[in-house]
């Protein structure tokens, strides 16, 4: 058992990326941490990256596509963030490609890719679940 430590506050969820080898968290430090699993006899999970200053308030979710990840924040925006391609695997990096700011009236409490990483679903406490066609640049 590994115990990863990181966030000042609540975390609200924990999402592995497709492929299982990195773990996405996000909290009311309106925060996302990027943990990767560093191979070896005994695997370890190290923070690769942390998502600050993009969101405001909290961040209730995170949802992985092969492309990168999407959040759902309570400023009611959702954002969606590209992975770095820069070749070096140990190396990990996001970019912010989309905000789609006011998504919702209410905090946006989920988001979910369809299998084919091309509908974003969010929900929100505003009772609304919204489909947005996505294609990654």
């Amino acid at each position: 058992m590994q115990t990863l430590h990181g966030h000042s506050s609540t975390v609200w969820m924990a999402a592995f990326s497709p492929e299982g080898d990195m773990l996405a968290t996000c909290s009311d430090d309106s925060d996302v941490i990027i943990w990767q699993c560093m191979p070896g006899p005994t695997p370890e999970w190290k923070k690769a990256c942390t998502l600050t200053g993009q969101h405001t308030r909290t961040i209730y979710a995170v949802d992985w596509c092969e492309h990168g990840l999407a959040t759902a924040c309570g400023d009611d925006t959702v954002r969606v963030f590209n992975k770095r391609a820069d070749g070096d695997p140990m190396h990990v990096g996001f970019d912010l490609e989309v905000t789609i700011p006011q998504a919702h009236t209410a905090d946006v409490n989920c988001v979910k890719w369809s299998p084919d990483g091309e509908l974003l679903a969010s929900c929100s406490d505003d009772g609304v679940v919204k489909l947005w066609r996505f294609k990654s640049q």
